[in-house]
């Protein structure tokens, strides 16, 4: 328990003191693990979906003549269960959905800059390039249950900002629930 005397600052550096060693060890066998796991998926030739969304940003972006191509390779896209994905998804759609002219260099290269550091350095580049008209976004924040695997709610809490002009149409009748039903999950999700 705490003492009101104590500032819960310092119990806090006091407890990752004392248990430093241990939290050292578990680091090391968390990385031992994730080394073998990714040296197995190399010799398998295994992809998680996180490597898909990855791999394909990385080619979309190195590559602008695959970029185009895929791009130009849909008049429209859909996205169901927007509320969850992740900011890589959100990243490759708004990749596919680049206006014509953005981002096209004179020899093929990728002329996005990338700041590693900046987990939204190529979200901010290219959120204002893409053609908005592509995109057809399907969710419902109530809805999210990929937290665990990176989904971030933030995508479609904040769409009505990023997309100040679309068009939003809500859906408020449900036909799957009955109304004690509809409410009994309201009240536990007030909570």
């Amino acid at each position: 328990a705490l003492n009101d005397n104590v500032r819960p600052d310092l119990c806090y550096i006091s407890y990752f003191v004392r248990t430093y060693s241990l939290q050292k060890q578990m680091m090391q066998l968390m990385d031992s693990f994730l080394k073998e796991v990714n040296q197995k998926k190399r010799n398998t030739g295994a992809l998680t979906f996180s490597d898909v969304t990855e791999l394909a940003l990385k080619i979309l972006l190195e590559n602008e003549d695959i970029r185009n191509n895929e791009k130009n390779a849909y008049k429209k896209i859909m996205i169901d269960e927007f509320q969850d994905n992740n900011s890589k998804n959100r990243d490759l759609l708004y990749l596919l959905s680049l206006k014509p002219g953005a981002f096209e260099s004179k020899n093929g290269g990728c002329v996005i800059e990338i700041d590693d550091s900046n987990p939204e350095s190529l979200h901010n580049q290219i959120v204002d390039q893409r053609d908005s008209e592509k995109l057809f976004f399907v969710g419902d924040e109530k809805q999210s249950i990929y937290k665990f695997r990176g989904a971030n709610i933030y995508n479609i809490l904040n769409f009505e900002k990023v997309y100040p002009d679309a068009k939003v149409i809500r859906l408020e009748q449900n036909y799957r629930s009955t109304g004690n039903i509809l409410k009994a999950a309201n009240e536990v999700i007030k909570h």
